[in-house]
């Protein structure tokens, strides 16, 4: 069904603002938004049903839309039409081409009984911004790694920031979300070594072999790891060779990942 839009009081146009806003919506409608033409193309690449999708003819045609997202509009549920106006008042990008799609949450998640015994994995404990955990999925994407594990989740996954941050990779890597004591759990079962981010008895991550089943594991951004991870595996640091002693989470996480997939290419 198609509808056109040009009221900022329209009832969908608020809904979608809520949905914006509030996490508490969009996991009670089991429902999240993803803006952006490569960000909706990898979604629908990966398997997600798109329920609803809006966008402004002044900015882009149906055309070119389909073609740019991989399939026929028609596909699709429901269809909105916003003027100009209603759409710049939605879309975090304005005045370029663009799209807002209304996605289902997936049934089918990746779980820790997914884990490989020789897998690479990043453990991303209580991140708090939403703009470094899209970071982390995007240089994630990049690197290859085979999954990353969000334990004791502050922020949601298909928060709207986190698919723009990380340019759609959320849906390109594989994303477990459990307890720190759960993932300990599996990792340990699974035989994968821990490295862990506390820089007490802490060798260079240089230093490090990761070149087997491998977790690198980082904590919040102002409170690091928590106790959970304490003398369950190694201690490495990113040797800090100027004024500051730290890194932001997300950029800790990049050194960490390329390093280990630079141990394992052949």
């Amino acid at each position: 069904m198609i509808r056109e839009i040009s009221s900022f009081q329209n009832d969908w146009v608020k809904h979608i603002k809520v949905l914006q806003e509030k996490n508490r919506a969009r996991k009670k409608e089991g429902v999240f938004l993803v803006e952006g033409l490569i960000e909706i193309k990898l979604c629908i690449e990966a398997g997600y049903d798109i329920k609803e999708i809006a966008y402004c003819k002044d900015l882009i045609s149906e055309g070119h839309l389909s073609e740019r997202i991989g399939i026929e509009l028609e596909s699709i549920a429901n269809i909105y039409l916003l003027s100009a106006a209603v759409f710049e008042s939605l879309a975090y990008r304005g005045g370029v081409e663009n799209a807002i799609a209304v996605v289902a949450y997936p049934n089918n998640r990746p779980t820790l009984n997914d884990l490989k015994s020789d897998g690479l994995y990043l453990v991303a404990e209580a991140v708090e911004k939403p703009g470094n955990l899209g970071a982390i999925l995007r240089t994630a994407d990049a690197s290859k790694m085979d999954a990353i594990i969000v334990c004791d989740e502050l922020l949601d996954v298909f928060h709207p920031n986190v698919i723009r941050n990380s340019l759609g990779c959320v849906f390109t890597v594989p994303v477990i979300v459990c307890s720190s004591n759960d993932a300990i759990d599996m990792l340990k079962k699974k035989n994968i070594q821990i490295f862990s981010t506390f820089m007490d008895e802490s060798i260079s991550l240089f230093d490090a072999n990761l070149t087997g089943g491998v977790a690198l594991v980082v904590g919040a951004e102002h409170q690091g790891l928590s106790g959970s991870w304490r003398n369950v595996g190694q201690n490495i640091n990113i040797p800090m060779l100027g004024f500051v002693d730290s890194l932001n989470v997300s950029v800790a996480s990049a050194v960490l990942m390329y390093e280990a997939r630079r141990q394992r290419v052949k």
